[in-house]
């Protein structure tokens, strides 16, 4: 009799999940979410077929799923090795992959022919499954539906999720919670079904998103660690720890043989073309205290209230738990610290995941806090965090904490409004959950931009976003016709379409062109993504002068056979130049559409690679090494740089990515200059042109 609250709550929380209710249940709770994910994120759900939720991300979302559908069931080879950014290979890896997505679209896509339907069933799911996870995960823990269902609203609709509509991989961190509950099943039960729950919901989570992946895993270590050294009943004997980690060895085991070869590769990837953050955009994307007082711009009740602490990276700093979490959380963690037992442990752990994953989120913005870098110091140790270049991400994760320690304080005051009046306790039930709604809708949520398709191919077309085709800072859609032309004729080589705008900020719009090239499948120079090679970024650049001869040469040396220009998408000025220079151009018109003009390249002389010759100098000035690689190039003709890798140089444990010059021209020669940090006697170059690294000595000034 003299067991409290909180006990009581929580004895129905592990026999009610057998029990014949709770199917039918969960389904009407799924619709309720499924209608709520509908009216907070319209006007998604307006076009589901033809239309995304805003211009940017989400195509390049759309263009994954499309080329999973094309690619699959296929070698992993042709799955890793999309025809965009060519002739660099394994460029689906610039990206965070999307397999899990594009696996469990695959059927849809292949059946409708239509990945935009599929992007959007996506996003819609994750928000249902992100509410039914927080909904198991609370109601396991405090025993309450009501206050299962309002913490299921709070984990799916808060500001972060609302503010990554564009972003399908961050949404589905949705597959936390339930990895989460069954991690917690697995701890309590020791039962295999359970730990096979844990390993399915696990690595559906680490294989949705490239960046969830070392988080995801670090919350389930966290939790693991604190739930085992705070709750003595879990302990067992003897017999139930070797149980107990024979299970857990075994999904870890299982996690990491799955996801070794992919995480090798994207660490390959990343050593061989550089693909590195520097600290500047690391510190843009990094957390600071003031974004968790942040929402996104729409939102309509707090949008304008929070507008002078929001950055211009307010899309990735959005990081406002809500209001109804921020005012039950501090509660609910006292009434669970108090209560002792599982609850104490329970909230002994959603305190740690948070406080951790608040640092985290930090990123490199803690010059202000001195001792509390840890995402410096997780970079250190686990490389696989070199690819989290938004360290805010780590934001959701707290989210998610702090919507759960909020439904120890919902859980309690339900249940002593109950006792007072069942009425009054389903309507502070229903308040609660408007609540949240209303704190978390914005209008609209995303923009509703069309999108065409039709013979299974995809575009924008003009009219649908006024940028595209009357902003002369934009990029007209590709043309239907274009897509038909390089479909049915064979092409000896890969495709550029002009103005590339992979040097600007406006690399984005280059995902209409991914979008259109679904038609055909060609190798295409453009494409988009969170990473861009370097060489193609130089490329871009010196398109701009396109069609000199440099760039000719550049295009021919990187497998270039046809161009695709444009015209509309120049200014006026710049298209009247540039038709005239067209013109006289050495080069072969092969279809004109419209504004479209195709062009094929005639064969350009290039130098063969034992025409040229490295030389690395590095010098020690001050507490830094400074250096140049010069190529000089003794041929009569251009020599273009192979492209794969860049130089990499290396002394002790610093390191640097080079990239090579695009072109050397005709009896010349290009320079890049490097840096490291620190005093070295040497220093240790690998990239192309050097069959076996070069050990240089370095001079002291």
């Amino acid at each position: 009799m003299n067991a409290t609250l909180l006990e009581r709550l929580a004895r129905p929380a592990v026999a009610s999940t057998t029990r014949a209710w709770r199917w039918p249940r969960l389904l009407a709770l799924a619709a309720t979410y499924l209608l709520a994910s509908v009216a907070l994120t319209w006007p998604v759900a307006l076009d589901l077929a033809g239309a995304v939720p805003n211009f940017g991300d989400p195509l390049v979302v759309v263009w994954y799923l499309a080329w999973y559908a094309h690619a699959l069931p296929g070698p992993p080879e042709v799955l890793l090795n999309p025809p965009i950014f060519a002739p660099f290979r394994e460029a689906l890896l610039f990206h965070d992959h999307l397999l899990a997505q594009g696996l469990l679209a695959w059927p849809l896509v292949r059946l409708t022919g239509n990945p935009v339907l599929a992007a959007n069933l996506l996003l819609l799911a994750s928000f249902v499954l992100a509410a039914l996870g927080g909904f198991l995960l609370c109601q396991r823990f405090t025993g309450s539906l009501a206050a299962g269902g309002i913490v299921g609203l709070a984990v799916a609709f808060s500001p972060f999720r609302l503010a990554h509509l564009s972003h399908l991989n961050l949404l589905w961190l949705h597959w936390l919670p339930f990895a989460l509950l069954f991690l917690e099943r697995t701890l309590e039960t020791r039962r295999r079904r359970d730990a096979g729950l844990l390993a399915l919901f696990s690595n559906l989570l680490f294989f949705s998103s490239y960046n969830l992946a070392p988080l995801g895993a670090l919350t389930l270590v966290l939790w693991t660690g604190v739930r085992l050294a705070t709750e003595p009943r879990l302990w067992g004997g003897a017999r139930h720890w070797r149980r107990l980690g024979l299970l857990l060895g075994t999904v870890g085991a299982v996690t990491f043989a799955l996801h070794l070869p992919l995480g090798l590769r994207y660490l390959a990837v990343s050593e061989r073309l550089g693909f590195t953050r520097t600290p500047d955009e690391i510190r843009t994307y990094s957390a600071t205290p003031g974004d968790y007082l942040v929402v996104p711009p729409q939102n309509a009740l707090l949008g304008r209230l929070t507008a002078p602490l929001r950055f211009p990276a307010w899309s990735e700093r959005s990081l406002f738990p809500g209001l109804v979490v921020i005012a039950f959380a501090l509660p609910g963690a006292f009434l669970a610290l108090r209560q002792g037992g599982r609850a104490r442990s329970v909230a002994l752990a959603l305190l740690v995941v948070a406080l951790v994953m608040a640092l985290v989120s930090l990123g490199l913005n803690t010059t202000s806090l001195p001792g509390l870098g840890l995402y410096t110091l997780l970079l250190d140790q686990l490389p696989a965090l070199a690819g989290l270049r938004v360290p805010a991400r780590a934001g959701g994760i707290v989210q998610l904490a702090l919507a759960l320690l909020a439904g120890f304080a919902l859980a309690a005051l339900l249940a002593r409004l109950r006792r007072h009046s069942v009425l009054l306790a389903q309507g502070a039930a229903l308040a609660l959950a408007a609540g949240v709604g209303i704190e978390s809708w914005s209008y609209p949520a995303g923009d509703a931009v069309p999108v065409w398709l039709g013979e299974a191919a995809i575009r924008l077309p003009t009219d649908a976003y006024p940028a595209l085709g009357q902003n002369p800072t934009g990029v007209t859609p590709p043309g239907q016709e274009v897509a038909a032309w390089l479909a049915r004729t064979p092409l000896p080589g890969a495709v550029v379409e002009l103005p590339l705008l992979l040097h600007t900020e406006r690399a984005w719009l280059e995902s209409v062109r991914m979008l259109a090239a679904t038609h055909h499948w060609r190798p295409l120079v453009n494409g988009s993504g969170a990473y861009r090679p370097a060489l193609l970024v130089e490329l871009s650049r010196q398109l701009t002068r396109f069609p000199a001869a440099d760039t000719l040469a550049a295009l021919t040396g990187l497998g270039v056979s046809h161009v695709v220009v444009h015209l509309a998408s120049y200014p006026p000025a710049e298209r009247t130049q540039l038709e005239a220079v067209l013109a006289s151009a050495p080069l072969r018109e092969v279809a004109r559409f419209d504004d479209d003009r195709i062009y094929a390249l005639e064969a350009v002389a290039l130098a063969p690679a034992t025409a040229v010759r490295l030389e690395v100098r590095a010098e020690q000035r001050g507490s830094a090494v400074i250096g140049t690689i010069t190529l000089e190039n003794s041929a009569p003709a251009p020599f273009v740089v192979p492209t794969g890798e860049v130089f990499r140089v290396a002394a002790g444990r610093a390191s640097t990515a080079v990239t090579p010059p695009l072109l050397i021209p005709a009896l010349g020669s290009a320079q890049v200059e490097f840096r490291l940090p620190g005093e070295h006697p040497t220093v240790t170059v690998r990239g192309p042109l050097l069959a076996t690294p070069r050990m240089v000595p370095v001079r002291r000034s």
